[in-house]
């Protein structure tokens, strides 16, 4: 799950800084496979949890957080020079909002999440590399949600609680009210009224890239030497699905689980064969044809993340 840790990032923390999901969803959506701390908040020397930067994006009047999945070559959606694109192209990977941006890096005791102030005065917004003018984010009726009730998630650790509130505002969803969570992979992926523009465009592209790669992938005979390649292409391989929170689009849902079987059959697809079966010449010709796909499948992702 690390090519996903940004995306996710990014999809529960709009969505609580939106009020659709409680802090505590966000933590456990996140907080899964290891202990999640940050280093640059503020003038705190010590790794602090996660949490303290959902509540600092807050406090900064962030209301949309965007993932970034760069690469060499590729650095689109960051913002432009500075530490944060630096870090993000040798991560591949980025989640920042207008003021403040986190990189993530495995650690010998779970993942540690550099922030980076990238707040620009003379600026209320980034102009993204390899985007258009950025348009406004559509405001949801009412102010951002202001707390997030009592008993927050123990990431936020005893004595160490960002400023979360207590009470209940309106807009939050608390946990347990309705399903708080949709995954990956639970209903198709049909054309839905008022899909973001990207996640149709993405979806486009990712149709024809596979369809290519699929002609690749046939004639360097790559399912010989790696058969499970074949089975995630076709979708009768699927890994674990992905949580998403709720009310993020449908269309963009069903986009995250085609691309993240992709991205597997990617992996696949471009390791070294078992027993030497690919030469040299071999590898590089495949990874020269299926370099589209890998791109498309990046586009497909953040725009089903950041939908």
């Amino acid at each position: 799950m690390e090519r996903h840790r940004c995306g996710l990032l990014a999809a529960w923390a709009t969505a609580w800084l939106r009020g659709r999901v409680s802090y505590d969803d966000v933590i456990d959506a996140l907080v899964i496979d290891s202990d999640h701390r940050v280093v640059g908040l503020d003038a705190s020397a010590d790794p602090v949890p996660l949490g303290w930067a959902l509540a600092g994006w807050r406090e900064r009047g962030e209301r949309r957080i965007r993932a970034a999945l760069p690469v060499p070559g590729d650095p689109r959606g960051l913002p432009g020079p500075g530490p944060l694109t630096t870090a993000a192209l040798l991560a591949g990977q980025a989640a920042f909002g207008d003021s403040l941006g986190l990189v993530p890096e495995n650690g010998p005791g779970g993942v540690l999440w550099t922030a980076y102030d990238i707040s620009t005065p003379s600026r209320g917004r980034h102009q993204l590399l390899g985007a258009a003018d950025p348009q406004p984010d559509v405001v949801e009726a009412g102010s951002p949600p202001d707390v997030v009730g009592a008993g927050s998630h123990s990431d936020v650790g005893a004595g160490s609680q960002p400023d979360v509130g207590a009470g209940s505002h309106p807009e939050v969803v608390e946990a347990g009210s309705h399903p708080a969570v949709v995954e990956a992979g639970s209903h198709p992926a049909v054309v839905e009224a008022g899909s973001h523009p990207a996640v149709v465009e993405a979806d486009h592209d990712l149709t024809l890239a596979i369809r290519d790669a699929a002609r690749t992938m046939s004639r360097l005979d790559v399912a010989r030497w790696r058969p499970e390649v074949a089975d995630l292409l076709a979708g009768t391989r699927h890994g674990p699905r992905i949580r998403l929170p709720a009310g993020h689009d449908p269309r963009a849902v069903g986009l995250l689980d085609r691309a993240s079987r992709l991205a597997d059959a990617l992996d696949l697809a471009t390791a070294d064969s078992p027993g030497g079966a690919v030469t040299g010449y071999e590898a590089r010709a495949r990874d020269d044809a299926l370099r589209p796909l890998a791109g498309a499948v990046r586009r497909a992702l953040v725009a089903a993340y950041n939908s």
